[in-house]
């Protein structure tokens, strides 16, 4: 019967710490179907996507991106190894910064779907591979030259809508994502979401059937076009957005005017489990890491000491703030840690049992799990008034584990409590 019980509580308590540990995380992915110097707007379009997402706080070991990489460096560039977006040329958007994931030929539609689906040979690097899981938000950002549901890749192949479709059900069957936002800055834009029909999938186009994207304006030092109208009209929202911003997704797509574009963008709602309204910007374009900072303060306190001569040579300590078995910082002995004796136990912990003890642990792992990472909120300032009893623990307290960061490890902890009482 007690071997039973701590199953139970294992696998119980468990689910709930972990779903607290477990955090929604954000994945990018950036693709630039052309290649030649003629399509150097498109390098502007991906570009400009890649350093918003930056700079929203997003890191490039979460960010997948795809370019042939073949204008910076190509011959008839006036500026070698810069790529601009407006003709003032104030910001170059090809700069020491810019990791490039997959470039040249491996910019092809199989490795595309491989990405997606997560199907690489056994020597492909992290870096070529989108590491995602069931609580990823993944955005996708794919530009280039299109027709009806199809997109080529470099003038050599085609990826249909069907293609991407089924690759998103694969994704949904392997639990790698918990949301797409698919965006798509092409002619007939639009059409490449029409075969979607994975749920969780919200999916914007830039123009639709039929309609063309256009590019903004001709650089006449560059000599090609240097970004597409629609995200140039983008890239002035996403000025605005803030790691903290309230801006939705209706904010963004309304944004956009037909008169602006030439064009008619359309955004398809029908398998996203929330409105527009109420989904934010920042669900898909931003970090979702954020700083917990321990609540208990450190307390300072000069030693006595027993010689004029150690007070002589400026001897100091600072005992920590959680009392029993602190570490002393002794500015006396080249900073050199002494560990304090732990205090006494508390007089009624004789009197507990192991099943008591058991007891008090699950219920503070639980106000953990309850509390879902609240910031700056301490192990025991969770637990209230259930201390842990002296012996569980070979402490008292728990005020120096922070919620959110050892959750997983408290399970464990739980486990090997109920499996040692088990046994008493």
């Amino acid at each position: 019967a007690r071997f039973a019980l701590c199953c139970w509580c294992l696998v119980h308590f468990g689910s709930l710490a972990l779903g607290a540990e477990f955090e929604r995380n954000n994945w990018v992915v950036l693709v630039d179907t052309s290649r030649y110097f003629y399509n150097y707007r498109h390098v502007a379009n991906v570009l400009t996507f890649y350093h918003t997402i930056k700079r929203l706080g997003i890191p490039d070991s979460q960010i997948i991106l795809m370019m042939a990489e073949d204008i910076a460096c190509n011959s008839r560039s006036a500026q070698p190894g810069m790529v601009f977006r407006e003709s003032v040329q104030d910001e170059n958007l090809y700069g020491e910064d810019v990791e490039v994931d997959y470039r040249g030929d491996e910019v092809s539609t199989e490795n595309f779907l491989r990405l997606l689906t997560g199907r690489h040979p056994p020597s492909t690097p992290r870096n070529k591979r989108l590491l995602t899981d069931e609580m990823s938000n993944v955005l996708i950002f794919i530009t280039g030259h299109s027709g009806d549901e199809f997109i080529k890749f470099q003038d050599w192949e085609e990826l249909t809508s069907n293609d991407v479709a089924d690759a998103f059900q694969q994704m949904h069957k392997q639990r790698r994502y918990r949301n797409i936002f698919w965006i798509s800055d092409t002619c007939q834009a639009a059409t490449l979401q029409n075969q979607f029909y994975t749920p969780g999938i919200l999916a914007y186009g830039s123009s639709g059937k039929g309609q063309n994207s256009y590019s903004h304006h001709v650089d006449s030092h560059i000599g090609a076009a240097v970004i597409d109208r629609w995200t140039y009209h983008a890239m002035d929202f996403f000025k605005r957005i803030t790691t903290s911003s309230d801006l939705t997704v209706e904010h963004f797509t309304s944004h956009f005017k037909p008169a602006m574009l030439h064009a008619q963008p359309e955004l398809r709602t029908d398998l996203f489990q929330w409105s527009p309204s109420q989904t934010m910007m920042t669900e898909f374009f931003a970090s979702t890491g954020r700083m917990r900072f321990q609540s208990a303060l450190l307390v300072m306190q000069a030693s006595n000491s027993s010689s004029s001569s150690s007070s002589s040579s400026s001897s100091s300590r600072s005992s920590g703030a959680a009392g029993d078995g602190s570490c002393s910082f002794d500015a006396a002995s080249s900073g050199s840690c002494v560990a304090s004796p732990p205090s006494a136990p508390p007089a009624d912990a004789e009197e507990e049992s192991p099943w008591g003890r058991v007891s008090h642990l699950a219920s503070a792992v639980l106000d953990v799990a309850s509390a879902k990472h609240r910031p700056g909120m301490a192990f025991s300032q969770l637990a209230g008034s259930k201390r842990l009893p002296h012996g569980v623990l070979g402490t008292d307290s728990l005020d120096e584990i922070v919620v959110g960061s050892h959750v997983p490890w408290l399970v464990g902890l739980l486990g090997a409590a109920v499996a040692s009482a088990s046994f008493l």
